[in-house]
């Protein structure tokens, strides 16, 4: 407790706060935020191609394999619905129909597709070996 200056025998108290210790104690916290700030969050800088309004199309010789995911979830592969469980067999079919080169697989996926399925659907591919793959996404309207 602090006291003020003593005048003939009469001893009165400072009530003024020392703001020292609370500076103190805010710089310390100000700095564990700055430090801790960056590793809290966790993203994935994609710096993504651009396309031009002109598209100069790639000669193939062979058509790709399309995996459809739609919005509801389903999986059409070449339009034809396959479950999850068929999928993995569907894909050594045409991999072992197609002898001379691997297929290429092109997935047209719904913007608001959750990514489990997604992901769940690139280990399928990754299983079976196949490395060709193109990705599209359908935007919602």
């Amino acid at each position: 407790m602090a006291l003020g200056r003593i005048r003939e025998g009469v001893h009165t108290e400072n009530a003024e706060i020392n703001m020292v210790p609370l500076i103190d104690v805010m710089l310390v916290l100000l700095v564990i935020f700055i430090i801790t700030a960056p590793m809290v969050t966790q993203s994935v800088n994609l710096s993504l191609p651009k396309t031009s309004d002109i598209a100069v199309p790639v000669e193939q010789k062979q058509k790709p394999q399309v995996i459809e995911i739609t919005k509801d979830g389903e999986i059409l592969l070449n339009k034809t619905a396959v479950a999850m469980e068929t999928l993995h067999a569907e894909l050594n079919t045409i991999k072992s129909n197609s002898v001379e080169q691997e297929p290429i697989i092109q997935l047209n996926i719904d913007e608001s597709v959750p990514y489990d399925t997604v992901a769940k659907t690139l280990i399928e591919i990754k299983r079976v070996g196949l490395s060709k793959i193109g990705f599209t996404t359908t935007l919602q309207e």
